[in-house]
């Protein structure tokens, strides 16, 4: 996990494969992101103070195998993936 303010995709996928992490936590951006990459889950959950993109405040949530993003205006998933 890192704030990503001064790594591009790039840096961000060597640091990945330097550490064997399969997930990689971002932010920065303040735009809500999913990828998965060669084995490697990246994400950016958002903001929940000036969010960018569609505008929605949100947070991520890592549970049981899943992650969801929350909007946190109203409680509901934004959008859900399977960790695996």
């Amino acid at each position: 996990m890192l704030h990503g303010h001064d790594f591009d995709e790039a840096k961000l996928k060597s640091i990945a494969k330097f550490y064997k992490a399969n997930l990689v936590i971002t932010g920065h951006t303040h735009v809500r992101k999913y990828e998965k990459i060669d084995g490697v889950t990246y994400i950016n959950p958002g903001s929940i103070g000036v969010p960018k993109g569609d505008g929605k405040p949100s947070c991520v949530k890592i549970e049981d195998g899943k992650i969801k993003f929350i909007n946190l205006e109203n409680g509901n998933i934004l959008e859900e993936y399977s960790l695996n």
